[in-house]
């Protein structure tokens, strides 16, 4: 468990190397820093984490088993397979690909990279990678074309959405930012969204089972006559309720300093913060739910931005701005930490112990 502890001064030492008088470059800090994620998460045994044998499994006996449903990863496998038929060469091959999405993710992000990476693996992005890797390719994929659609360069986005897609059904959720980027928000569609979002929350049982048809493979959470165990929690109903509610509460505080302070909302930001009202609004009603979990990752993973961003926001309030920076960024990052060592604690993912091949 303490190796995953290790990844923090290891990219604060990667930060200190990139970032100083001598010489500084946000792009080798970046590189740097998910070469080594990737490498990291490419280098665990195949015990590692509960779907990695299985994707090994399939890799070495068929090609085809994906064709269908993930025709994109299908042929990334192919890919891969042409440079090594080794059963480990696609976690390897997955975990490069995870690592390099996210990397340029966080470098196209104008927030600090340092407290981006962290969030990234503290708010637990990082380590369910180990687990669901076509999501997480997906989902890499589809936040890339989430910047390019804030640009207006739609064909981009739409282009990765749906390359998206072709890894993993989930990134169709991608579109739901289009829609997003179009409203102008004001309070009628704040209180709209808002009543939307409980209303679908609370009545979640009634169409699941049409959220598991519109979703290819999801249909794996529950058994044949009982979609209701679709609503069994997979990480503990107990400090993750919580820390739920902590997430939805830096949202409102993360807010209400930037009217405070009198900050513009760039057209990034409302759109990041409404698409994390969303993930962490629903996460409060229904955070135990296997599949919303899945689902809301394409939502609250825009939570290291504002987690990256509130110590930004807040340091006009202190005399000293950089102390105060610090100080915002070291209680976010501690909060977080306890969630972090809570799901290490609970072994989430079968990810312990971590070991070399």
């Amino acid at each position: 468990m303490a190796i995953y502890f290790m990844l923090f001064p290891i990219i604060g030492i990667i930060y200190l190397l990139t970032n100083n008088q001598i010489f500084s470059s946000r792009r080798m800090f970046v590189f740097l820093s998910f070469a080594f994620l990737g490498t990291f998460a490419a280098s665990r045994a195949s015990t590692v984490g509960t779907d990695t044998m299985t994707y090994e499994t399939i890799f070495a006996n068929t090609g085809d088993v994906f064709s269908k449903k993930s025709p994109a990863f299908s042929v990334f496998s192919t890919i891969v397979k042409l440079i090594s038929t080794d059963p480990h060469a696609i976690t390897a091959a997955n975990a490069l690909l995870i690592a390099f999405l996210f990397g340029l993710f966080i470098y196209r992000l104008p927030a600090n990279p340092l407290y981006t990476t962290f969030f990234f693996i503290s708010l637990n992005f990082y380590l369910p990678s180990f687990n669901i890797a076509r999501q997480y390719i997906a989902l890499g994929l589809v936040l890339n074309g989430f910047l390019y659609l804030m640009d207006k360069k739609y064909v981009r986005y739409l282009m990765l959405t749906f390359i998206g897609v072709g890894f993993h059904a989930t990134a169709l959720l991608g579109l739901i930012y289009l829609g997003v980027s179009w409203i102008k928000w004001n309070k009628f569609w704040i209180a709209l969204l808002t009543i939307s979002a409980v209303i679908c929350s609370l009545s979640y049982d009634e169409f699941s089972n049409t959220i598991v048809d519109l979703i290819p493979g999801f249909d794996i959470y529950s058994d044949a006559t009982n979609v209701s165990s679709l609503n069994q929690s997979s990480q503990g109903s107990g400090l993750i309720i919580f820390f739920n509610i902590f997430l939805l509460v830096v949202l409102i505080a993360y807010i209400y300093f930037k009217f405070a302070t009198k900050s513009p909302f760039t057209r990034l930001q409302r759109n990041v913060a409404t698409l994390y009202f969303i993930g962490s609004g629903v996460s409060v009603l229904l955070g135990n739910v296997i599949l919303l979990q899945r689902g809301l990752m394409y939502f609250t993973i825009f939570g290291i931005y504002i987690f990256a961003d509130l110590p930004v926001v807040t340091e006009n309030l202190f005399t000293n701005r950089k102390v105060g920076r610090i100080t915002v960024f070291a209680l976010l990052f501690g909060l977080t930490l306890i969630q972090f060592t809570y799901q290490l604690a609970r072994n989430n993912g079968d990810i312990i112990p971590y070991l070399l091949n």
